[in-house]
């Protein structure tokens, strides 16, 4: 997932988040102070989680992405959705 200035000439964000199965971020927000909120949808049951409602993968095992047990090359079917928060990392200037 990366960010770019309104003009494209500075990358303000950059990371990965996923797991091993499919990942796509539907939505995401730019907060006022900076904060980064984006959220999906997740075929991955090791998707990374930090304070989660809901800990363990819940989506129906099968239907869904292959690399995840499912039957299709790329489904979405019952998978979980996610959110995300991403604070900036200031750098002295």
């Amino acid at each position: 997932m990366s960010l770019l200035s309104n003009d494209l000439s500075t990358l303000l964000y950059s990371t990965y988040i996923g797991g091993t199965g499919d990942e796509m971020a539907r939505a995401c927000f730019l907060g006022p102070d900076g904060t980064l909120y984006a959220g999906g949808v997740t075929t991955s049951r090791d998707f990374p989680v930090k304070n989660a409602w809901q800990e363990k993968y819940g989506g129906d095992p099968g239907y869904g992405s292959v690399p995840n047990g499912g039957k299709f090359p790329v489904g979405w079917g019952n998978g979980d959705c996610w959110v995300a928060k991403f604070r900036p990392i200031l750098t002295p200037k």
